[in-house]
């Protein structure tokens, strides 16, 4: 299956006062790269925080975690160029410390090929949500898009309640 990535958001009782929430985005410069290439790994922070330390954690295809560290620019944004040492599916999340607490982003997956190893066509799904926080009862959108556009019969959303209980909706 293809998949998004995975986005959370909170649901409050009636009355419980919303506690500013620290958001982590990245973004990669290509899904595929050749071995030799770089890969740049762009994100923001919201709010933003002048000058936080934010780790970048890497996941090599043999599940080797490398971990690089950048600081975030006065709005928030924050970079890494990466020049991978290995073919192979790769993984990379950011993260911060918030008052001892890790504060992470969603983890994405790029390929590293081999040089001369052909693309396969990728297909990506990207999803959105109207708020990260509600009140109980009130009614959440989640939007998406697929790159490349292409009929499909069936799209599912995966909901998780805190409890960890998972509804599936077909859509």
């Amino acid at each position: 299956p293809i998949t998004s990535t995975e986005i959370t958001f909170t649901v409050l009782q009636p009355g419980e006062p919303e506690e500013p929430v620290i958001e982590i985005q990245i973004t990669i410069s290509a899904n595929t790269i050749q071995l030799g290439e770089t890969i740049i790994i762009s994100g923001t922070m919201e709010p933003p925080k002048l000058i936080t330390d934010i780790s970048l954690i890497y996941i090599d295809p043999e599940g080797t975690t490398l971990v690089r560290s950048v600081s975030s620019l006065a709005d928030g944004r924050f970079e890494d160029i990466f020049v991978p040492d290995d073919a192979g599916s790769w993984k990379v999340y950011a993260q911060i410390l918030e008052n001892n607490e890790p504060i992470t982003s969603t983890e994405i997956t790029f390929t590293v090929l081999q040089p001369g190893e052909p693309e396969e066509p990728v297909i990506e799904i990207q999803i959105t949500i109207s708020a990260n926080t509600i009140q109980l009862g009130e009614t959440i959108i989640i939007s998406g898009t697929m790159e490349p556009p292409k009929l499909i019969t069936d799209i599912s959303l995966i909901y998780i309640d805190p409890e960890g209980t998972t509804l599936v909706r077909s859509v």
